[in-house]
Parts: C-alpha cells; structure tokens; sequence
C-alpha cells in the first residue's frame, strides 16, 4: 500500500495541471486526505466502508462519506465536480481493515471517473498496481504471503479508456502507482 506522499512529483502535477479538488477512495487512517489538505485543494472528498479510527485535524472544505463502496461514492459525487480533479485510488482490499466490499473495485471506480465532463483536465493515480498480474507489469508481485489476492488481467484494458486524453505513467515505488496525467 502506497500513500499519496509517495506519488513521484505530485505537487508539480497538482501545479501544472491546476488542480482545485481532491478526491480519494478508502480513508483509511486519514493520511491521504490530511496530507492534500496541506497541498492546496479548495475541496477534498473521501470515502470508506467504515467510520474512520480518527477524523482529520483542521481541513476546510472535506466531505467525508463513510458507509460507501468506492465505485459507489465515485457515481455519487463525480458529476457535481466541475473544477480540475485530483482522483487518488486506493480503496483496495477492505478484508485488511475488518470490513466487507469489492476487494479489487479500481476497474469500477474509473468507469465511474470515466462518466466525468472535462476529465481531460484531472489527473487519475492509481495505488497497488503490484497485484495486477500483468506479464508487462513491472510491479507485479506474485507468490505466496501476501496479504492481497492478485488480480487477473491487464493495465493496459484498465486504462484504455483514458489514453485519448491522458498519458500514464507507471511508477515503480512503493506497490506500485500508475498516474494518468492530461496530455
């Protein structure tokens, strides 16, 4: 599992691409949504299965949904966002935190971003592309004691999708992170 500090030049994309919201999947602790509210965003939206362990210390402008499966909360609030986004991916195996859900639900989730107007000016990173068995997949992890199942198919039908807008760039750090950035 990777955090949102770990993306490779992320206040340079946030910058360049004058990004205004932020929008993460699985809350977890908190640390994703804690650490943008200190880059700048005038709105940050995040979701979870579960109440969280600890809200978030002093962020303006957070809207918090807890009860949601990711794809879900992504369907809920992708069609108000009007301004440049920031999509942070990481609801990935809930079982590891003691609740129930999609454990593998980034190919819905960006179906859902995918439904968005003017998606060709937010920024898209996705978490824990390690699991993905992708022979072409340089993160790929595979073998036994791991504490995630892999997850079968390709990051190249993932992304399809967004290739006529975007570029994506697979980081290998961390478990991997995949940014599909505005061309």
């Amino acid at each position: 599992m990777s955090r949102l500090c770990d993306v490779p030049g992320l206040p340079d994309l946030i910058s360049k691409h004058g990004l205004e919201v932020f929008v993460e999947t699985g809350y977890g602790n908190g640390d994703g949504i804690a650490y943008a509210s200190k880059l700048g965003f005038s709105s940050l939206y995040s979701c979870d299965l579960k109440p969280p362990l600890r809200a978030i210390d002093n962020a303006e402008g957070a809207y918090l949904y807890f009860g949601y499966e990711s794809a879900e909360f992504l369907r809920l609030v992708v069609p108000s966002l009007k301004s440049p986004t920031l999509f942070w991916l990481d609801a990935h195996f809930p079982e590891k935190f003691g609740a129930k859900g999609n454990s593998w639900p980034l190919p819905d989730e960006l179906k859902a971003i995918a439904q968005k107007k003017w998606l060709d000016r937010d920024v898209i990173i996705c978490d824990d592309i390690h699991c993905i068995q992708d022979p072409e997949n340089p993160t790929r992890e595979d073998g036994p004691g791991h504490d995630w199942e892999p997850v079968a198919g390709n990051i190249k039908d993932l992304i399809s999708p967004f290739l006529a807008t975007h570029t994506a760039t697979l980081h290998e750090v961390s478990t991997g992170i995949l940014v599909l950035a505005p061309r």
